[in-house]
């Protein structure tokens, strides 16, 4: 599968004073058996982006699944391939960047690689653009800091329904679309909270 662009081609790859910089963003889907007080979350997707660039790298289980036994297979088991793919562009990056990394994402892909039998991810340097200044009554959402700051982009928002009927579909290209949307809806509040000298920079040790 081809890379996307979101944002009129490719420009040169930009690498700060940080070195470079990765934008990320995971899909999952809950699943957990007996115990309602414990579902894990089954990574299915994942889209990349470095800093400075307009393409944004998407890749679904389904681009590994050679038929449905194996897609069943690596839905409930997990997918090696796709942390492996994920790997190759953490690796080379000196910081990471999303919303909810140190809570949700980086946690969750750790996990999976840990059903893997894979090694756990390495430290590495976060921007989590969650992390803010203790406000009382300001939300901490993508979508809603988003808003707030008049940022173009638009977050792809869908409900419990929609999901399930996404899901449902033939290539999951409305899945891929959102996961994608995120990361360019991203990397404009990165730069804003850049701009406003909110962002902070972290040590994730898993």
């Amino acid at each position: 599968m081809s890379p996307l662009s979101l944002g009129g081609g490719v420009r040169p790859r930009i690498t700060s004073r940080q070195g470079r910089i990765l934008d990320l963003d995971v899909e999952t889907v809950a699943a957990g058996f007996g115990d309602p007080e414990w579902v894990p979350n089954r990574v299915t997707v994942i889209s990349l982006s470095w800093i400075g660039e307009d393409t944004v790298h998407t890749r679904t289980i389904l681009d590994f699944a050679k038929s449905l036994s194996s897609f069943l297979q690596q839905f409930f088991l997990g997918c090696p391939r796709l942390i492996e793919w994920f790997r190759g562009f953490y690796d080379k990056a000196d910081i990471v960047s999303g919303h909810n990394l140190l809570r949700f994402d980086l946690p969750v892909i750790n996990a999976e690689c840990l059903r893997l039998g894979l090694s756990p991810l390495g430290e590495k340097m976060v921007q989590d653009t969650m992390h803010l200044p203790r406000a009382k009554g300001f939300k901490k959402g993508q979508d809603v800091m988003s808003a707030v700051w008049n940022l173009p982009a638009e977050k792809v928002s869908k409900n419990w329904g929609e999901w399930q009927r996404d899901y449902a579909r033939a290539g999951w290209d409305e899945i891929k679309e959102r996961c994608s949307k995120d990361i360019l809806q991203h990397k404009q509040l990165r730069a804003r909270q850049q701009e406003l000298g909110l962002l902070t920079t972290k040590r994730w040790r898993p």
